[in-house]
């Protein structure tokens, strides 16, 4: 894909990144794309108002999508969004006897972040979606929160 093209997609209003223009950005891509939009929003403002406030995202998935999490991370926060996400990989620390205490604390956590946020964005390749990912879910939608989903849901 040209970097004009992975610009047009990045920079275009909403949040309907598909999974294979997420697979297809690579580093220089995402760096250029980083430097352009930057300068690109301050050369189009001709007043920078006070009141602009950038969208909070919550990412939800799977640990095992950990790389791919980072990614869209990546994107939004280019896009000029506030991200928040996982800050510990859950599926490490349940899997090691020594830390599966926190698996609890770091679940409650994870629903503050989503608390904080504007809408919750969920990694879900393969269309899968885990029970932790499933309950998350359902706690973004009971407070009326939108949620977007990298691939199509069934």
């Amino acid at each position: 894909m040209s970097y004009e093209k992975l610009l047009e997609e990045y920079l275009k209003d909403g949040i309907d990144y598909d999974a294979n223009t997420i697979k297809k950005a690579n580093q220089a891509d995402l760096k250029q794309l980083a430097a352009d939009s930057y300068w690109q929003g301050w050369r189009d403002r001709s007043e920078i108002k006070v009141v602009d406030k950038p969208r909070i995202v919550c990412i939800c998935g799977s640990g095992r999508f950990l790389e791919l999490m980072h990614k869209v991370e990546e994107i939004l926060t280019l896009k000029g969004e506030i991200v928040l996400m996982i800050g510990v990989n859950t599926k490490d620390v349940a899997r090691t006897e020594d830390l599966e205490h926190f698996k609890p604390m770091l679940d409650e956590l994870h629903l503050r972040k989503i608390d904080l946020a504007d809408y919750v964005y969920v990694v879900n390749k393969d269309s899968y979606i885990g029970e932790s990912t499933r309950n998350e879910i359902e706690y973004a939608q009971k407070q009326g929160m939108p949620v977007t989903y990298l691939e199509p849901i069934d």
